[in-house]
């Protein structure tokens, strides 16, 4: 029964789901504000509008008088609206339509009437309890819901002294009561964290204070500065919650200005964030580099003011300027809407959200209004996708993705939705090909790490007789002299190859200049093919390798050109075909001369600068020297960066590490044959090698320095020329 019970709420969903966008069109028309999101880039995409604003309740018409600096909404259970006029020091019950039921302005309490004073916070329990931060009362009132006192609960009186701060003082704004009866508080100034309470008021503690983290500017400043000064500078304290409430599994969903948190009842953060982005709101991409992968953000004017969890995780939080963001349990944006001004749909102050149904109720504290927003079809989709999805219907829960997909098809979640989904369905390939759409590198590790498994059992037996005949085949080579005629086949007219004497045997009785030619082309080649096999012994043996490139001459500069080459071509590899899991710059806009570059200026860099200043400190290493010895230092980055791309693109994200190690570990290794190389070739001790290479860093960032200046006034001087000139054709 429980399952025909979710079939026919799946599908309802899902029908909902699928209407056109035909009837929420008209309501969009005219919205002040825009719908976007957010990609992996940090780009604001537009996006279809999630939610249109239905009516605006002017709270000063509703007959209760003139609001005062409302300060916060509450929606109960029975769909009443409560309304926190702060100033007036009352509470206004509504009905969903907005008309007034009651008016709460002062109770009972023990036999004579009593008043809030300046009360901040509200909360409304499923069994109708009014819970009031009463601000300037310094305590916590707790009605029914019609307004006669149940409770109060004053000031903390730990048992244990020490656990309140000095000079604290107890000021509620925001309250919340969880499942168990379990109360927590915001308390203005308080940067301990929330203020917890048992069923009976008595105090429990401080959970989940904010952690202050200085900058490194800060640090070192500060470490700077004399005791006097440190005395007069800023006090850095922990931040303070601002706003709170309880989310469907009873874990509270506390905001500070600047940060969203899910704190458990033992006030540790468990909130996820596997979206592109941490949910701050908007934000300022100070700089982004798709070829490179690299994004790098600013807070940009986010200011949370209150938040309001929602079904199945979802949240939506309320910012300073306006506008509403809308994350799901994973932290995706789903979407955003509202704005400042004082068109419908805008707000001059809000403070306040909450959910009515699957609308939203926004406070405006200056105008003293009430805005109601309602679903578009755009929104409905995303929710029932949701929704479906964790009532287990997922193949409703992906053509409800596919359906979101036609609203808006650069919507990055919807792909990770339809994956979910699929992959739910055991359907590992096609999940594969949606988290890739998606960006979701997690849940296509997963996805592919399922899909292999299940392939290597399909193919078991296969790839064991493939394995068992090699084993045979090496064996019977072994026994049966397999290894003589391998040598014999392949090693030896490879040596040959490589011989330059033989070479010019084969070739001596060749006649006329095409001949001589062909003869000094087969033995530069045969000999820097000698040069660059060295690289090898040279890697295993930097002391007697890299010598013996000096002084024996078994490497030249044609060798480290071809050696060169190879690392380039390497490095270019990596970038473009390294696997997805592995992969965080735009494949599709990397530029092939850049990449070069970003090789061979490093590279020249560091030979010019080394020898240019080893020169100065008696080195005995001449240019070509230096040039040929960092060459064949790198050719680890060949040996391991090669096979690394390659089994990237067959590694989960659990198996990263192996891929990590080869690429630090190819970096590492070349910059350990680099310092014996170095001393080698200048004749230097360990000490000074690592002295001079110190400096040529140094020298590099000082060249680089001076370039771009360089580079800076001679744009400047073009322009101020430029400008000139134009200035000058005007005239004329």
């Amino acid at each position: 029964m429980r399952l025909s019970i979710n079939k026919l709420i799946a599908i309802t969903l899902l029908s909902l789901s699928a209407l056109t966008v035909g009837t929420a069109a008209p309501t969009c028309a005219g919205i002040p504000y825009p719908s976007y999101t957010y990609n992996i880039w940090g780009e604001a995409v537009p996006a279809p509008q999630a939610y249109v604003p239905l009516r605006v309740l002017d709270l000063n018409s509703v007959g209760a008088g003139a609001l005062k600096d409302p300060q916060d909404i509450v929606v109960g259970s029975d769909r009443t609206i409560y309304v926190l006029d702060t100033g007036n020091s009352r509470i206004l019950c509504l009905t969903e339509d907005g008309s007034l039921v009651r008016v709460i302005s002062e109770f009972d309490n023990s036999g004579s009437a009593d008043r809030f004073r300046n009360p901040r916070g509200l909360f409304v329990t499923d069994e109708g309890e009014i819970y009031v931060a009463d601000t300037g009362n310094a305590r916590l009132v707790i009605l029914d819901r019609h307004g006669n006192l149940l409770r109060i609960y004053g000031p903390p009186s730990p048992k244990t002294e020490g656990i309140l701060p000095a000079n604290f003082q107890y000021r509620p704004i925001k309250v919340v009561v969880n499942p168990l009866g379990q109360i927590y508080v915001v308390s203005l100034d308080a940067y301990d964290g929330l203020l917890e309470f048992d069923q009976k008021g008595n105090f429990q503690g401080f959970v989940g204070a904010p952690k202050v983290t200085p900058s490194v500017a800060e640090i070192f400043w500060r470490r700077l500065f004399t005791k006097e000064q440190r005395e007069q500078s800023a006090l850095i304290l922990p931040v303070e919650y601002v706003t709170l409430d309880i989310d469907h599994e009873g874990f509270m969903m506390a905001a500070t200005a600047s940060e969203i948190k899910r704190l458990n009842p033992g006030g540790s953060d468990v909130l996820v964030r596997n979206g592109f982005f941490d949910p701050i709101g908007d934000f300022v991409v100070s700089s982004v580099s798709r070829e490179q992968g690299i994004v790098t953000l600013t807070a940009g004017g986010t200011t949370w003011v209150d938040i309001a969890a929602r079904e199945v995780g979802i949240y939506s939080a309320l910012s300073s300027h306006g506008r509403v963001f809308t994350y799901d349990s994973n932290g995706n944006l789903l979407y955003t809407f509202g704005t400042i001004g004082d068109s419908i749909g805008a707000f001059r102050d809000p403070v306040a959200i909450d959910s009515l149904g699957n609308d939203i109720l926004v406070l405006d504290r200056r105008s003293s209004k009430l805005t109601l927003f309602g679903p578009t079809e755009y929104q409905r989709a995303i929710h029932a996708a949701i929704e479906l999805y964790e009532m287990g219907e997922y193949e409703l829960s992906a053509d409800a993705w596919e359906t979101v997909l036609r609203f808006n098809v650069n919507y990055d979640q919807a792909y990770s939705g339809i994956g979910r989904s699929l992959l739910r369905q055991a359907r590992y390939v096609e999940a594969m090909a949606n988290f890739r759409l998606g960006y979701n590198r997690k849940d296509y590790s997963y996805a592919y790490s399922k899909y292999r498994a299940d392939t290597i059992t399909d193919h078991f037996s296969m790839i064991m007789t493939g394995f068992v005949l090699l084993v045979i085949a090496t064996s019977l080579a072994k026994r049966y002299h397999g290894g003589t005629l391998i040598r014999r086949w392949l090693l030896d007219p490879l040596r040959r190859s490589a011989s330059a004497q033989r070479a010019t045997l084969w070739l001596r009785r060749g006649e006329g200049r095409t001949a001589r030619a062909a003869r000094e082309v087969l033995a530069w080649a045969a000999q820097t093919y000698a040069c660059v096999s060295y690289a090898l012994y040279v890697i295993f043996h930097p002391m007697d390798g890299f010598w013996d490139l000096k002084h024996e001459k078994r490497g030249n500069a044609s060798g480290a050109t071809v050696i060169l080459a190879l690392v380039v071509a390497t490095y270019i590899y990596l970038r473009q075909y390294s696997g997805f899991l592995f992969t965080y710059h735009d494949v599709s806009r990397l530029n092939l001369g850049v990449e070069i570059m970003s090789v061979l200026v490093p590279f020249g860099l560091w030979v010019v600068v080394n020898w240019a200043l080893t020169t100065l400190t008696d080195g005995k290493g001449t240019l070509k020297d230096v040039y040929v010895t960092t060459a064949y230092a790198l050719t680890p980055v060949i040996l391991l960066c090669l096979p690394a791309t390659f089994l990237s693109n067959y590694m989960t994200l659990q198996e990263g590490t192996y891929y990590h190690i080869m690429i630090v570990g190819s970096l590492i290794w070349s910059i350990i044959l680099l310092f014996f190389g170095m001393m080698n070739v200048h004749e230097y001790s360990g000490v000074k090698t690592l002295l001079t290479g110190a400096v040529t860093v140094v020298g590099i960032g000082t060249f680089l320095f001076i370039a771009l200046t360089l580079f800076s006034v001679c744009g400047e001087m073009v322009g101020l020329l430029s400008g000139i000139y134009r200035e000058i054709t005007f005239r004329l």
